[in-house]
């Protein structure tokens, strides 16, 4: 077993060590108990009388009470009510803690699905890693230590047999994971890659069914799961045959020792009774050994599996958290960029960083009054969602800063910073939740104070207020699941509800009507052009008749501010702009 991955394990579930400790307790009780049974029974075979042996018989009823019911009981109630569901609540918590502790940055660079996939098998394998450890593993290691000790008390030779077969095994046992263990986690690192192949298929099963592509996928899908299931058996395999001869020399071992006591006993120096005993306690220590011999399988694999958990928890956020972060009295909403520059990583097949970038942004510069309207165009890759996205801090510049209000937004309270941001983007995210929640959803605790009049006017601003009168609910109308009941101009409506109830300081449409058809293209740009007033807003897009009336329009090309300055300015005089309205890029 690796011996970091179960002390990382321990360190996550540190706050329930003293209920393991309790059940532990209890188990070894359990276990010391049990091993008084063949020494009762023992008794019971060479008693003289029958009166003697019902005081045995008595005795070991007792005992069964004490260990099945009792103690058993106890045991069962705590598990129940301070590690079982206990744990797994602990878990997912600090699971959901990390991710939205990552930046923004690095949840769109890395895959979605591979997140969930280690996630869910990281923490069922944990789950199952305390279940077995509680269930299987202790109380057989425990009995196995107890009854050794009490075959040495009782016969130092067997006992000494005992010891060093068990000794010899686990050295063996030991040996062989550490052997697999690189195969193992490799035959992980497939199912992962194969995890990511069928979840792109399921979640893209409408496109593929529209691309006549069904066979096509099915074949990749076969393939990858041919690929790992072959992998799985050739390196499980091998396992499985070493692991029937190590069962197979410890079953040997294990009549060699019943032979040796059985010696013992027809030499006069045991009972006949004290032979069962002794015939009891070497199944049951070896009888355990060979019990975790078996689970090392299923323990390897849910290591592997929590290896990959453990690697996302330490993950550390590219957007570092300042030391002493700076929450500003008066926000005004004004925007500075100092010679930034920004480079994406390159990314292989595998969906990892390389060490050479591609470059975005080259050296900007340029100040965005408080309270100024700000558009930003440009060719596909120009930079202009880099700009917004470094606003938000989703990543951090690789040199050069940002400034909100002259403070470095890397010193910045980036909570109480984002609660003065406004978003609203192409893709509007929704919850499968009712309209009212998904416009209050930004408004943390201070949702429950929004007034009647006050969710009334955000929608009025919206756009939203008469298509929600038309429904049967109103503001409590269900939007489905990635708000499938609504039109994509009323989702992009509800994004811009959901922005004004935070009454932000800065508000960013990044690409907001480019999906819209003219009529609401019409209605999110008044929308916008309502929501703009008193405070910063910047807004990219394709269409020129987002932008036309900004104070000023940034142009950007190849990662650089190409020009700056009002429609007409730029109509005269830059020639990126005029290209742009030339090919309809942007379109008046």
């Amino acid at each position: 077993m690796n011996k970091k991955l179960l002390i990382k394990l321990f360190r996550y579930l540190r706050p329930y060590w003293k209920h393991f400790g309790v059940v532990l307790g209890l188990i070894f009780a359990s276990q010391a108990f049990g091993l008084l049974a063949p020494y009762l029974f023992a008794k019971m075979f060479d008693a003289k009388t029958f009166g003697d042996a019902m005081i045995y018989v008595i005795a070991s009823f007792l005992l069964w009470f004490i260990v099945a019911t009792v103690i058993s009981t106890m045991r069962s109630y705590w598990e129940t009510k301070h590690i079982v569901f206990d744990t797994d609540i602990h878990l997912n918590h600090t699971s959901l803690k990390k991710l939205l502790g990552l930046s923004i940055g690095q949840h769109r660079n890395q895959h979605s699905g591979v997140k969930q996939h280690v996630i869910t098998q990281g923490q069922n394998s944990i789950d199952q890693l305390v279940q077995m450890i509680l269930f299987d593993v202790a109380p057989s290691v425990i009995q196995t230590v107890t009854t050794i000790i009490l075959v040495l008390v009782v016969s130092p030779v067997v006992g000494a047999w005992i010891t060093a077969i068990t000794a010899v095994f686990m050295y063996f046992s030991i040996k062989r994971n550490y052997k697999y263990k690189p195969k193992i986690l490799t035959w992980l690192d497939k199912n992962k890659d194969q995890s990511k192949m069928v979840s792109e298929v399921y979640r893209n099963v409408p496109l593929v069914i529209l691309e006549a592509q069904e066979e096509k996928s099915l074949n990749q899908v076969d393939a990858s799961i041919r690929e790992t299931a072959q992998f799985g058996k050739n390196v499980w395999i091998p396992f499985i045959k070493e692991s029937a001869l190590l069962r197979i020399i410890l079953g040997i071992a294990r009549f060699g020792g019943i032979g040796i006591a059985m010696y013992l006993t027809f030499n006069g120096q045991f009972s006949k009774g004290m032979l069962f005993a002794f015939v009891s306690w070497i199944q049951q220590a070896l009888g355990n050994v060979e019990n975790i011999a078996q689970q090392q399988r299923r323990i390897m694999i849910m290591l592997g599996k929590t290896k990959k958990y453990h690697d996302l928890l330490e993950m550390e956020s590219d957007v570092p958290t300042p030391a002493y972060p700076i929450q500003p009295q008066d926000f005004k909403g004004k925007v500075e960029f100092k010679n930034v520059s920004y480079a994406y990583p390159r990314r292989n097949a595998e969906n990892e960083p390389k060490p050479n970038d591609l470059n975005s942004l080259s050296s900007v510069s340029f100040i965005i009054a408080a309270g100024e309207k700000i558009g930003i165009v440009g060719e596909s890759g120009s930079g202009k969602s880099t700009l917004v996205n470094l606003i938000r801090r989703s990543f951090d510049p690789k040199s050069g800063n940002v400034y909100i209000d002259d403070i470095p937004l890397t010193n910045l309270d980036l909570h109480y910073f984002r609660s003065n941001l406004g978003n609203v983007e192409q893709d509007i995210a929704v919850f499968d939740l009712s309209i009212r929640d998904n416009i209050l959803y930004g408004m943390n605790g201070r949702a429950k104070y929004v007034t009647a009049n006050e969710l009334k006017k955000v929608a009025q601003i919206a756009s939203i207020e008469h298509f929600i009168e038309n429904l049967e609910n109103g503001f409590d109308t269900m939007v489905g699941e990635k708000g499938v009941k609504l039109s994509g101009g009323e989702r992009q409506r509800i994004a811009i509800a959901r922005a004004l109830i935070k009454e932000p300081k800065i508000l960013i449409f990044d690409e907001a009507t480019s999906a819209l058809d003219a009529y609401n293209e019409k209605l999110v740009h008044d929308a916008m052009n309502e929501a703009s007033v008193g405070r910063t807003t910047i807004i990219i897009a394709h269409r020129l008749s987002t932008v036309i009336d900004a104070d000023r329009i940034i142009v950007m090309k190849k990662g650089m501010v190409d020009d700056i300055g009002t429609h007409f300015e730029l109509q005269a005089r830059c020639a990126e702009y005029q290209k742009l309205i030339k090919n309809q890029v942007v379109s008046i």
